[in-house]
Order: structure tokens, then sequence, then C-alpha cells
């Protein structure tokens, strides 16, 4: 006999049938949140776009922007290693502007390592 026939034996459909209605419950509850949260502010998305698009630096955002600088710097990997380090400073910067909360607590514990 199966693992799986012996457990469908041994556990009675009425239980299995309260586990499964509880999961799908459970599953129901927590999945449409971010939608009613769109739903409930129907600019959300377009401001979204907006801080994205507002980025004024000079980093790479598409892949075919990364693509060309790869090339623009073939051959001269110290100076790609230069861009990299500077761009990820420069995220590292964005980023602790759009969530300062978090960066307060995380930069002292990057700064200890």
């Amino acid at each position: 006999m199966t693992p799986i026939r012996s457990l469908l034996r041994a556990l009675p459909l009425s239980r299995a049938l309260a586990v499964g209605l509880a999961g799908l419950l459970m599953a129901l509850a927590i999945a449409p949140a971010p939608a009613l949260a769109a739903r409930d502010n129907p600019t959300l998305p377009r401001e979204i776009n907006k801080t994205l698009q507002d980025d004024d630096s000079d980093r790479p955002k598409t892949m075919g922007e990364w693509q060309a600088e790869a090339r623009e710097t073939e051959g001269r990997p110290l100076e790609r290693a230069k861009r990299i380090v500077e761009e990820s400073a420069d995220a590292v910067k964005d980023w602790a502007e759009l969530y300062p909360d978090v960066a307060e607590r995380s930069i002292p514990a990057l700064q200890d390592n």
C-alpha cells in the first residue's frame, strides 16, 4: 500500500475537507491584500512609476543600458569595476532616501561588519 493511500485511509474525509477549507480561507484572506490596496488608491501604480522614472541617477535602468555600458568598458576590467562601485554607492544613496527608517537601522550594522 502506498504512503498516500494509507494516509487517506487514516484521515477521515470530514477532517480532510475541514483542513482544505481552512487552507482555502487563509489563502483567500491573505492573497487579495495588494490588489485591494491598489483598488483603494487608483493612482498608486502611477505614483510608483513616477517615483521610479524621477530617478535622476546616471545608473543604467534597462537591460539594454547595462549591455551598452558593458560594451563600452569591454577589455578594461578596472574601469568596469570602478563604474560598478560608483553605481552601487549611488544605488545605496537612492535606497537610503526612499527608505530612511530602514537605512538608519541598516547602515550602522553594515559599518560594523
